[in-house]
């Protein structure tokens, strides 16, 4: 790393640079070839699990060798060997020596996923899924009556269904064209549901509203889980049910994440959505406001009647994280076509079907728990 340490080294030499890297290092003025490579200290450090393929590939197209990745990781490696040390020791270490998270502009923040998930088309996306998301609630048992609550609902996969069931349903989501695809979709089955615009982190209802408070593959996208997992358990009743479905990290919707990650580095400071899908992160975050939580891990079916290289094309169009990942990388061209060239390579990789067509299965965990 001789040549990257150099041109850091030199970068850090005032004390202002220094404060500007420990504030926010990405809008420190540094090199795109040590951002990434800082990308990668600061995740290794926060949640090593997370690590993967594409990271090491964002390095190497940043210009690092082989030899060059073993020595950072030896070095970011010691830097928290010794921290941890020092905690067991209860030595307060110098100043700087500990990795303090960049301050995160939350509105700025918000805004950029409400965006996000604007983008494209969600609805042809969550088509695709529509009947695992059945099966989710039918699983459930609702009965007719009860008050169930769809938290970041999208257009309908989940509230939909269970209004058809019987239950007294509301959906909540930040993206309004979401909502306006399902009020759609419910009125044209002469269903009764309720769709707010609403954020998981601050729900819009009062305290045990409901009996049951659901979400797949939602609200584990919320940038504070910690906030999230407190408004699930807020408004649900006491004795009533959280139920959730979550990508895993080693999952084919994992893997998709973490590689548009390795071309596209998601915002600095916020943990990766992909945590809803691990066990003890699970546990940590639902902690003792739970009783009788069982985690069961599931597939469920994406279909598309074309093959992988149009799927991605699709996927670039309508799917808001992918829509917007291309879009950060329109200026430069080679870039854009590594990412679909990735992409192409993992969908196909995962193709059940064998007659031009497309069909993967990706794993999630399935949550349900008793609120106490």
């Amino acid at each position: 790393m001789e040549s990257h340490e150099k041109d850091l080294r030199s970068a850090v030499e005032s004390d202002e640079q220094r404060q500007a890297i420990q504030n926010d290092y990405r809008a420190a003025g540094l090199t795109p070839s040590e951002v990434v490579l800082l990308d990668y200290a600061v995740k290794l450090t926060k949640d090593p699990r997370a690590v993967g393929r594409g990271d090491l590939d964002a390095l190497r197209r940043a210009g690092y060798s082989d030899e060059q990745l073993v020595d950072a990781v030896h070095c970011i490696g010691y830097f928290n060997f010794i921290n941890r040390v020092l905690d067991g020791l209860g030595v307060d270490p110098e100043p700087g020596m500990r990795y303090a998270p960049p301050a995160i502009d939350i509105d700025a923040l918000k805004s950029r996923l409400k965006a996000t998930w604007m983008a494209g088309d969600f609805g042809l996306i969550a088509r695709s899924y529509e009947a695992g998301a059945a099966e989710f609630v039918r699983r459930l048992a609702f009965i007719p009556g009860m008050r169930v609550l769809d938290v970041a609902c999208g257009t309908g996969n989940l509230a939909l269904p269970a209004a058809r069931a019987g239950a007294v349903v509301t959906g909540a989501d930040i993206a309004t064209n979401l909502l306006e695809q399902a009020r759609s979709r419910a009125a044209a089955e002469s269903l009764s549901v309720r769709f707010d615009e609403g954020d998981a982190e601050k729900l819009p209802y009062p305290d045990a509203s409901f009996d049951a408070v659901i979400s797949m593959f939602g609200v584990m996208f919320a940038p504070r889980p910690e906030l999230a997992a407190a408004e699930l358990l807020r408004v649900c009743r006491p004795g009533g049910t959280i139920a959730l479905a979550n990508w895993t990290p080693g999952s084919f919707v994992g893997q998709m994440f973490k590689t548009i990650a390795g071309h596209v580095p998601p915002p600095a400071g916020v943990p990766s959505p992909l945590q809803w899908g691990d066990e003890s992160k699970i546990r940590e975050r639902l902690g003792g406001g739970v009783r009788d939580l069982k985690l069961t891990s599931r597939v469920i079916a994406f279909e598309f009647p074309f093959a992988p290289a149009e799927v991605v094309e699709f996927w670039r169009m309508y799917y808001g994280p992918t829509n917007r990942a291309f879009e950060a990388l329109a200026a430069e061209p080679h870039r854009q076509a590594a990412l679909r060239a990735d992409l192409e390579r993992l969908w196909a990789s995962h193709n059940w079907a064998e007659d031009g067509s497309t069909r993967v299965e990706p794993e999630y965990q399935e949550v349900i728990a008793t609120k106490n």
